[in-house]
């Protein structure tokens, strides 16, 4: 796989006879293992240039079928069948007026259940954009977004201000909630704890909620549980917690809690390790 990455990346070009067989390569990994398809794909759309454009209509067919149907758009693929239409149009969100990849979709309808949701997905999945979804919708009236860090609470406050015709975005404890539209609270697990007479919060957000766990021996761990557990036992809210690279929970937490713990692997973008610790030795 690596060596077939490489070529697309160093290869100045491909003939039409090479970007077919690649193109049915590509096919071929979307049977037997889609990670890896997702990755060539990901590879010659980046790379898009060098490949035979008379085979796009089977490019556009790759894409869709490895689900990234953000791409279609970026790239100006067009679908020319009414069932792939209508597959595209389901994974297009109205609220954010995006396109949704495939497990981005899958996850937004366990999000609409009952259940609450626990997903462990790479950096790149695009877990945030599910997180302006709701906002966007405003299905819940007041939320919380907890963030690890000011940096990453005051990326997400950027991103969030468009919706603040409907909701107030509070950032420090000491801002008291609206009464006349809808709250979000952006901040860390320590400002949980100190903030003073919350709404009824219907919907909690933690990101990399790998924190939780007892097993880290930290302060910033304490506060994490502190206001997880206050949160749900004061509101009983709806909660969805993600983070990289997670396993497994515990089957006590998922029947306690009525929840789904959703493991995806799947990545809009590829990544690429350079050592440049070798060569310096």
């Amino acid at each position: 796989m690596e060596q077939l990455i490489e070529t697309i990346e160093n290869k100045s070009s491909f003939t039409i006879d090479e970007t077919f067989e690649l193109y049915k390569l590509c096919s071929k990994f979307i049977i037997e293992d889609e990670q890896k398809a997702q990755k060539i794909v990901i590879n010659i759309l980046n790379n898009r240039g060098k490949f035979d454009n008379s085979l796009d209509p089977i490019l556009t067919d790759l894409v869709e079928a490895v689900g990234f149907y953000p791409y279609l758009q970026k790239e100006n693929l067009i679908l020319d069948s009414t069932d792939s239409l209508i597959r595209k149009e389901y994974h297009h969100s109205n609220n954010v007026d995006k396109f949704l990849h495939e497990d981005q979709r899958h996850l937004l309808s366990l999000l609409n259940s009952d259940k609450n949701i626990i997903v462990s997905a790479p950096t790149s999945f695009g877990k945030s954009l599910l997180i302006e979804e709701f906002v966007a919708s405003r299905k819940f009236k007041n939320i919380i977004v907890i963030q690890p860090t000011l940096a990453l609470l005051d990326e997400t406050r950027k991103k969030l201000l468009k919706y603040d015709e409907y909701y107030k975005i509070i950032v420090r404890t000491s801002q008291e909630a609206s009464t006349d539209k809808g709250n979000l609270f952006l901040f860390t697990a320590e400002r949980v704890n100190e903030y003073q007479n919350f709404p009824l919060i219907e919907f909690l957000v933690i990101d990399e909620f790998y924190k939780l766990s007892a097993k880290r021996d930290d302060e910033r761990a304490d506060s994490l549980n502190n206001a997880f557990n206050y949160i749900l036992k004061t509101f009983n809210s709806k909660f969805y917690l993600l983070g990289p690279n997670i396993d497994g929970i515990s089957p006590g937490f998922v029947e306690k809690y009525n929840a789904i713990f959703y493991k995806t692997k799947s990545s809009l973008v590829d990544t690429k390790v350079i050592d440049i610790y070798t060569p310096n030795k």
